[in-house]
Parts: C-alpha cells; structure tokens; sequence
C-alpha cells in the first residue's frame, strides 16, 4: 500500500474515534442531602358540645328532660342544661381566645330568666366576655339554668318560646 492511502487510513480512523467520543467529557460532581426535618401546623379546633338538659325543680330529686322541646313550664319550674367541649389549642407562637353569645341571647318568655356558669380549665367566664384559651386540651363546662319566676301571674307568658338553639360558641387566634 501506498503511504498516502496509508496515511488517509490512519486519519479517518482518528477523525471516527475523535468524533465517537465527542460527547463523553467527564465531570466531577456530588450531591448531599439535608436533613432540615419537617414543619407541621397546629390545630385550633373545638369539640362537638354534649349536654342535657334536667328539671332540677325539686333539688332533692332531679328529673332528666329527655327531649326540652317536649317539656312544658309553668312558673317556679327551674331547668338546668348541663354541656363540656373540648378546645384543642396547638402551637408554639399560638394564642386564642373564646368568645360566646351567652349575654346576648334573647328572653322570649315572660317571667324567665336564664342564668348561665361556665368554667374554662376550671377558670370562671364572665357573659360577654373573651378569653385567653391554654395551650393544650381543655375542657370547657357550661351549665345554663332556666328559672321561671313562681310569682309571674296573668297569661301573658303562656305558649311562649324561650330559644336556645342560637348558642354560639367561638375559638379564635389572636
């Protein structure tokens, strides 16, 4: 063979392994991983209230009130509604408060008087009120006593509704 074929030979054999390795520049590289953990939200959330309502008319003897709806007062009867919920308050930076519309419900019957104690964590609450809600569980206990004044005379009071369906109770970041 001649040395310019030879030669030819040689440099199509470089130019195809130049050009076949083309794409293979080799890098250095690395990664690592974090481990920055995970962030989770608290919770501000409050329970379904659970009650009943009794005709503590007679102290000595009170009578559970199966449905208060069915039940018919006449003066000097006094019931009382005794209910809990709980209010789950989760969070470092958290504050709440708890708001009800206790103070503002209306009076519909003539010669009743509602009266309502609620304690939060065992702590008194005052009708109309906020106030701060513990980080954590705490129970909160309602007891609304109706009582119909013994001295209401006349018909002015009959087949009226005192409703109290409207109770509201509120939890709130502040």
């Amino acid at each position: 063979m001649n040395k310019l074929v030879k030669g030819s030979i040689a440099g199509a054999a470089g130019i195809a392994l130049l050009l076949g390795g083309a794409g293979t520049f080799a890098t250095w590289n690395d990664n690592a991983t974090v481990a920055a953990g995970t962030i989770t939200s608290g919770e501000l959330s409050l329970s379904t209230p659970v009650g009943a309502w009794t005709d503590v008319t007679d102290a000595a003897t009170p009578v559970a009130v199966a449905t208060i709806s069915n039940f018919r007062t006449v003066p000097g009867d006094v019931l009382q509604y005794a209910a809990s919920f709980n209010i789950t308050a989760t969070g470092d930076n958290l504050e709440a408060e708890l708001e009800s519309n206790l103070a503002g419900l209306t009076n519909g019957i003539a010669g009743v008087t509602p009266v309502t104690v609620m304690t939060v964590g065992g702590a008194p609450y005052v009708q109309g009120n906020t106030i701060p809600v513990p980080k954590g569980s705490t129970v909160v206990s309602v007891v609304i006593t109706v009582t119909f004044d013994p001295n209401t005379t006349g018909s002015g009071s009959t087949s009226e509704v005192l409703d109290l369906g409207a109770l509201t109770f509120t939890v709130s970041q502040v």
